[in-house]
């Protein structure tokens, strides 16, 4: 049973008897993922349905999710995995996910997203889980899900949220396990304080530097989307220095975090 509100994507999924590996038939042949647009509700999504498991990438009040159902509940937020889908080789990741919800998603979903256009095959690998609250320990999953190719839905769905359809650095390889000697730390915009906003975020790409400073930094997202928390996040993105002795090798490599700001 599988009752789901699609448009606003909130999901409530049984997925009753998930394998370790689960393969998954292609969709029926069709000339592009399935399209909502809600103008009222300030959505955009492109869902794809494969039966138990569903992909969707969603625009919703300018922030951007890559979401994929029928993972095994947990009590946890964080969901380690490992990710292959088109520039994307092998790659360890940590998603995220709402205690209790069978929906998992990854940080940086405009790079998922970009590599889900041209279709082929999304291979997840979810670690197991220990029990934990009300949730029974899990064994692995493995989803491998034929994706159809999105020559336009994806498309429309990054427009509407501000992000490129292509980006040179989605091939490049990720810093891993990355340790911080001075954590960027954000200063809030006064504008911001006056003109009411309470809290922000601002996720950033940038290039392991050979010093360990963060270089060539770009905004990813912004929430809400403002360029006094942009620019302020760049300037203290420099003044960051990532612990080169604990990431050996990793210069040139890319790195993406977010900078929170919230008042009291």
């Amino acid at each position: 049973m599988k009752p789901l509100a699609i448009l606003g994507l909130s999901f409530a999924l049984a997925a009753p008897g998930l394998a370790f590996a689960q393969t998954a038939p292609a969709p029926a042949p069709a000339e592009d993922w399935d399209l909502a647009v809600r103008p009222e509700t300030q959505l955009t999504a492109a869902t794809v349905d494969f039966g138990t498991s569903l992909v969707a990438v969603r625009c919703q009040a300018g922030t951007l999710d890559v979401l994929l159902t029928g993972a095994p509940a947990a009590a946890g937020t964080d969901r380690h995995v490992r990710l292959s889908v088109g520039a994307i080789a092998d790659e360890e990741q940590v998603w995220l996910s709402t205690p209790g919800s069978p929906v998992v998603s990854p940080p940086n979903a405009d790079r998922v997203a970009r590599q889900l256009r041209t279709g082929g095959t999304l291979d997840v690998r979810i670690d197991a889980l220990p029990a934990g609250g009300d949730f029974p320990a899990t064994p692995p999953r493995r989803y491998r899900l034929p994706i159809p190719a999105s020559p336009a839905a994806i498309d429309q769905v990054l427009t509407a949220c501000g992000q490129p359809l292509t980006n040179p650095r989605d091939a490049l390889p990720r810093a891993t396990a990355v340790t911080w000697r001075t954590l960027p730390q954000g200063q809030f915009p006064q504008g911001a304080m006056q003109d009411g906003v309470k809290a922000a975020a601002v996720r950033l790409s940038c290039l392991v530097g050979a010093s360990g400073t963060p270089e060539e930094c770009l905004v990813v997202s912004t929430d809400p989307p403002r360029d006094d928390f942009r620019q302020q996040a760049l300037d203290a993105a420099r003044l960051g220095a990532l612990d080169l002795g604990a990431m050996p090798g990793q210069a040139g490599r890319v790195i993406e975090f977010t900078i929170r700001y919230r008042l009291p």
